[in-house]
């Protein structure tokens, strides 16, 4: 299940557009993805996600997650972001 129409107006884009903004397409807002039972976000750009192994109970929670890993501007959140993609062992055209 994939749907969009539950995330508010003002979702964050990924920051993969900034991290890498010749390779990555023009950003795009997350998917709000529900997996057994479980939410994440996910990136259609990159594959980053948010929900780790086990996911949210519930889709605020994933969204709200997003909005903090996703802040734009803030030099911190960026390298914590690049962190997690890293650990998050995510394979892209884009971090290739």
């Amino acid at each position: 299940m994939c749907s969009t129409a539950s995330l508010p107006e003002s979702t964050h884009f990924c920051l993969c557009h900034t991290v890498w903004p010749d390779a990555v397409p023009a950003p795009r807002l997350p998917q709000l993805r529900q997996l057994k039972g479980r939410w994440f976000c996910v990136c259609p750009n990159c594959n980053f996600y948010i929900g780790g192994h086990d996911g949210f109970e519930n889709s605020r929670a994933a969204v709200a997650m997003w909005q903090s890993c996703c802040r734009p501007g803030d030099q911190h959140i960026q390298t914590l972001w690049i962190r997690d993609y890293a650990a998050q062992g995510v394979k892209t055209e884009a971090a290739a």
